[in-house]
């Protein structure tokens, strides 16, 4: 869905929750249209990206509903719904 431009703002963005929104913004669809598409409702989909709260509610959605996400706009499920920034400083 998103093209190799879109795609490198999205890889290029800093570490934040906000990832899913970013994705919707660049589509240049609605969020109703990408839940319709996504065959999940638009509340829940405004919960994922976080619009309505500080931090997104990544701890409702599945592996399957992130999948089709991150399938939809052509990227992996880590480039949408990335680590927790403190879980990656850890890692190294």
């Amino acid at each position: 869905m998103l093209n190799r431009t879109q795609k490198t703002i999205i890889r290029k963005e800093p570490v934040t929750p906000s990832r899913v929104a970013k994705c919707v913004e660049l589509s240049g669809l609605t969020q109703r249209e990408v839940a319709q598409r996504l065959d999940v409702a638009q509340s829940y989909l405004s919960e994922i990206c976080g619009l309505n709260d500080a931090r997104p509610r990544y701890q409702t959605i599945t592996v399957r509903t992130a999948r089709s996400i991150a399938t939809f706009f052509g990227l992996t499920i880590e480039e949408v719904f990335p680590a927790d920034v403190e879980v990656k400083k850890e890692s190294k």
